[in-house]
């Protein structure tokens, strides 16, 4: 049983090493334009050197543990099911459409873009600086990556009432997967931020927790009526904001910089999450055979138009039965209704909460590493 284990962890170890470099890029960020993706993942690539650090944050001391070797022989009772958690699963190793966070790397370098504003005297973390960081606020980059793919895991789980039965046992055996997975990560985080040693960050982090369930929920429970402009800052808020911004204010907080320039990290956070939430969904516009959601700004914003009321109204109804391809087919309808007017606010918010993120490093000194946040900032607003 042993050797098996070992022989487990062995592939996977070869896997994440080959993917390391790129397997922390998607849901933060994806582009279809070609120019434009070479141009981030250049700022990412230049970023990773300077942290040193590769941008995968998922401990391989849980992704290597033998609880997670055994998850990856079970999956394999899952192909073939069109459970979510498969194409979760593929993001988690395959680069080109699917690519995880980079929440991680830039908590990192808001950490060492603010380490000249601190003297040694005011460091009470006890630990020696690497490459610019303290090892705490390495572990708190890692934290907010387990966390996120906690919650994208637990997204997995589906309505098993809307399945037949000959579905229903392996979409069963999905969400239990799903489930446990996620609750190991989240508890391996949760462990993580105790032995920070700090009940502030602590209280954080967990918020950030709770909203991602709220935000999920919000989801799972979309009405027409709540499709407005309030509804998609609430939502993006929850599901994603939050917890960028609060970790890059708690990498702050974690060795006592001054209040003001936590504050500052957390505008920064709190923008670019905002900005590249709306350059995910402009893009997607531009993708005339890619699915849109419906809780996405453009599509909001459209709903006045004739006949787009009533596709999301059919739209919610089929994502309410778990049917993900008829609800992925008839998504792509949408773009007919997405007008001129409801891009320019698009692209116009946009740049605003771009502009924001740049205004909140200003108090950050002159270094590479502001160079590269700014960067990074660069790439989502052009």
């Amino acid at each position: 049983m042993r050797s098996t284990s070992c022989s487990n962890i062995s592939q996977l170890s070869k896997l994440f090493s080959h993917r390391l470099r790129h397997v922390s890029r998607r849901f933060l960020w994806s582009y279809d334009n070609l120019a434009k993706k070479d141009d981030f993942n250049q700022a990412l690539s230049d970023a990773e050197k300077l942290v040193g650090y590769p941008t995968s944050f998922l401990s391989l001391r849980c992704l290597l543990s033998d609880e997670l070797s055994n998850v990856a022989m079970y999956m394999k009772r899952l192909i073939g099911s069109k459970h979510p958690l498969l194409k979760t699963a593929r993001g988690f190793v395959y680069d080109g459409h699917y690519s995880m966070q980079t929440r991680g790397l830039l908590v990192l370098l808001v950490a060492k873009a603010a380490l000249p504003c601190l003297s040694k005297d005011e460091v009470t973390i006890g630990q020696e600086v690497v490459s610019g960081i303290y090892p705490g606020q390495r572990q708190l980059a890692e934290i907010t990556e387990m966390i996120n793919t906690a919650y994208l895991i637990h997204c997995g789980v589906v309505n098993l009432d809307s399945f037949s039965q000959e579905r229903f046992k392996d979409m069963e055996f999905g969400n239990k997967m799903s489930v446990l997975t996620g609750d190991f990560l989240l508890a391996n985080a949760c462990t993580g931020l105790a032995q920070l040693n700090n009940t502030v960050i602590v209280d954080m982090i967990s918020q950030s927790i709770g909203h991602l369930m709220e935000g999920q929920a919000m989801q799972t429970n979309c009405d027409i009526n709540d499709l407005s402009q309030d509804y998609w800052y609430q939502l993006v808020y929850k599901c994603k904001t939050s917890l960028l911004a609060n970790s890059c204010h708690s990498v702050l907080k974690l060795v006592n910089h001054t209040d003001k320039l936590q504050e500052k990290a957390f505008q920064f956070g709190e923008n670019i999450a905002y900005a590249h939430q709306l350059k995910e969904e402009l893009q997607s516009t531009k993708i005339h055979q890619s699915p849109l959601s419906i809780t996405s700004l453009p599509v909001i914003l459209s709903l006045n138009n004739d006949g787009c009321t009533d596709l999301v109204n059919t739209l919610i109804k089929t994502k309410a039965k778990d049917d993900f391809d008829s609800y992925e087919e008839l998504s792509k309808g949408l773009h007919q209704f997405i007008d001129s007017d409801s891009v320019k606010v698009v692209e116009e918010l946009m740049a605003q909460y771009s502009h924001k993120a740049l205004e909140a490093l200003k108090d950050f000194p002159d270094s590479e590493t502001k160079l590269a946040l700014e960067n990074i900032v660069h790439t989502i607003s052009h």
